[in-house]
């Protein structure tokens, strides 16, 4: 990571360190120009995929001992997990469908509103997603699963798949190991960095953020809940605008963030008729 910062910030000085979406977007943008390589360039080209790997190790490690506590009764939670619920969300952790596997409900990864699940959309993909042409096991369903597959049920679509699908590694099948999966199953988990100007790498999510858009303009009610609208994603906060613009019904839109700032950021960039809790999610477990 120092040789990194010494690389792309000369005037880094002891002790720096750079803002993170400023570091993944520069990062990002070397591994997209240095793909065919670049004489005498930054020499670790496998820098940000080896920080996806890292990021997941300490993800799935945390989650494992979330599990008492996600089985446990929790007003959030709950109100959550429930069949005809539509969760859209920028985590890569595996915890909403965990605590969704944990009340029996089933869970879609893709599509519209269903009455018979709970449906969770993530904007910038998951741990324990991969690109086919970086899976690194036989790309069946015995290793993989389309995210159009329903979960939690023996029964599952169909699995068609082309080079640039998005599949899912059986780790949460595997809640103990889910990075020994994660690791044995792909070459570099499909996981959106915190960088600026995503619109290139969200092309193979571009059916879900339809679904989003989707789900947002048909919503009678938009809870956002710990989102704290960051300079950074700009693609979300156009997707929160343009779905309450295009709703009929005009939902009601309700904030749940201890921080002002945040608040004060949903009624500047996506509408000024917003509902305020100021109250933090309270702990799980």
């Amino acid at each position: 990571m120092d040789d990194a910062y010494r690389y792309f910030y000369p005037d880094h000085g002891p002790n720096f360190r750079p803002e993170v979406p400023d570091f993944f977007t520069v990062l990002s943008t070397y591994a997209d120009i240095a793909r065919e390589g670049l004489p005498q360039g930054f020499p670790d080209r496998g820098l940000l995929t080896d920080l996806k790997f890292a990021i997941t190790r300490i993800l799935s490690d945390r989650s494992k001992t979330a599990v008492t506590g996600l089985a446990m009764p929790h007003s959030v939670v709950d109100e959550i997990i429930q069949r005809g619920s539509v969760v859209v969300t920028s985590n890569w952790d595996l915890l909403i469908e965990k605590a969704a596997q944990l009340r029996s409900v089933p869970v879609r990864l893709s599509g519209p509103p269903s009455d018979s699940s709970l449906v969770v959309l993530k904007l910038h993909g998951s741990v324990d997603w991969t690109l086919k042409n970086d899976c690194t096991k036989t790309v069946g369903q015995a290793n993989y699963s389309s995210l159009d597959n329903l979960m939690f049920s023996p029964r599952s679509r169909p699995h068609s798949l082309t080079g640039r699908s998005v599949v899912r590694a059986h780790a949460l099948e595997f809640w103990t190991r889910t990075y020994q999966i994660v690791k044995g199953s792909t070459a570099d988990p499909y996981m959106l960095t915190m960088a600026r100007g995503k619109s290139d790498r969200i092309a193979p999510l571009m059916p879900i953020w339809t679904d989003a858009y989707r789900a947002l303009s048909s919503a009678s009610e938009v809870h956002v809940i710990g989102y704290s609208m960051p300079p950074d994603d700009v693609e979300i906060r156009t997707l929160l605008r343009a779905g309450h613009e295009r709703g009929m019904g005009n939902p009601k839109v309700i904030v749940r963030n201890p921080s002002p700032e945040v608040h004060v950021r949903l009624r500047t960039q996506v509408t000024r008729d917003i509902e305020s809790d100021y109250q933090p999610v309270p702990p799980i477990g």
